[in-house]
């Protein structure tokens, strides 16, 4: 029955005119009220400074979703959905064939041409060392931000290491030591390398802090980035990092949902079937040697791009180890340009 009902909704939807409707102004009301707060800001912000103009950095608009009807979607539905556009991923106490013959019989044939992978020409390529996005509160969200890689790559795993040494880590980050627990700058500060198939991808350090100390914490967080590409890393960090990885591998195979969710993105990403069996046994032969490589390929200081969200006049004013001002190019704006930017 459940499959029926999947397979009406896949291929023969209604698209009711009320329940459009309804779930059109809940959209418009969530952008009305999207930039209440700092965090979405700092994300959007982040998004359109390091791919200016691609189509990864837009956003919906009062108008682009204003001038939606029921006909665009069917249309968009019409030209997005076939079967051999979709992988279905299947888990629980069932038998293979007995499965595989009922989502046969249930779904339409494929079409006879190979469906085409996504393909987008998409390049963080930031046009300005900082941007300002004005917002009277007194705390400074920001992101310092570096081109990264598409996977899959060889630089991934051994980056993924050294991120969680930086500050992928929490509490016991290098970052998270430094800035939150010895200067008692932040509550939270965490680095990310981001993961991507599509298009690459960016490397990045979030926090936020008082306004007053934002200049000294991203003083701070340069240093560490600093010292870990000039100095590296310690083999306790090593080990550590590599067990967390490995020790958290099992946590995407706990539930059926994990499984289907698993398989189903590794298939579209277009990993090999041995890919899980392989990923514990290539973090454990990672190196110091290894993730120093990628340190000093890929993090520099020099080339970061600065985001920061709040008040932005006492913002650029501040020079405690680090000039806002010197930025150069910058560009200062509020977060109703964001929604203008497409």
């Amino acid at each position: 029955t459940a499959l029926q009902i999947l397979q009406q909704m896949l291929y023969h939807p209604a698209f009711q005119e009320k329940r459009f409707k309804k779930e059109k102004a809940v959209m418009l009301q969530s952008i009305r009220h999207r930039f209440d707060t700092p965090d979405p800001i700092l994300s959007t912000a982040y998004d359109k400074a390091m791919y200016p103009k691609e189509s990864n950095a837009r956003i919906p608009t009062l108008e682009s979703v204003g001038t939606l009807s029921r006909e665009d979607l069917q249309s968009y539905h019409k030209d997005l959905f076939g079967t051999e556009d979709i992988i279905l991923s299947v888990s629980g106490d069932i038998d293979k064939q007995a499965m595989t013959q009922k989502l046969n019989g249930l779904f339409p044939q494929a079409d006879s041409k190979k469906a085409d992978s996504l393909k987008v020409s998409i390049e963080p390529s930031p046009e300005y060392r900082g941007v300002f996005v004005h917002k009277d509160i007194s705390q400074a969200y920001i992101r310092l931000g570096l081109p990264f890689i598409q996977r899959p790559h060889p630089d991934y795993y051994p980056m993924s290491v050294l991120n969680l040494i930086l500050g992928g880590s929490g509490f016991t980050s290098r970052l998270g030591q430094k800035i939150r627990s010895d200067a008692g700058l932040t509550y939270s500060i965490y680095s990310r390398a981001g993961s991507n198939y599509t298009y690459p991808a960016t490397i990045y350090v979030s926090f936020h802090t008082k306004t007053e100390s934002a200049s000294r914490a991203v003083a701070l967080s340069i240093e560490e980035i600093e010292r870990i590409r000039e100095e590296g890393i310690t083999a306790e960090e090593l080990e550590n990092a590599k067990a967390t990885l490995i020790d958290g591998f099992p946590s995407m195979f706990r539930s059926p949902t994990d499984i289907v969710n698993t398989y189903a993105w590794s298939e579209y990403y277009g990993r090999s079937d041995d890919h899980f069996k392989e990923y514990p046994d290539k973090i454990r032969a990672l190196t110091e040697k290894d993730v120093e490589e990628v340190a000093r390929k890929y993090l520099h200081p020099d080339s970061l791009t600065y985001v920061v969200v709040g008040d932005t006049s006492a913002i650029l004013e501040q020079n405690d180890g680090f000039a806002f001002k010197e930025l150069s190019p910058r560009l200062t704006i509020t977060p109703d340009s964001l929604s203008q930017q497409q």
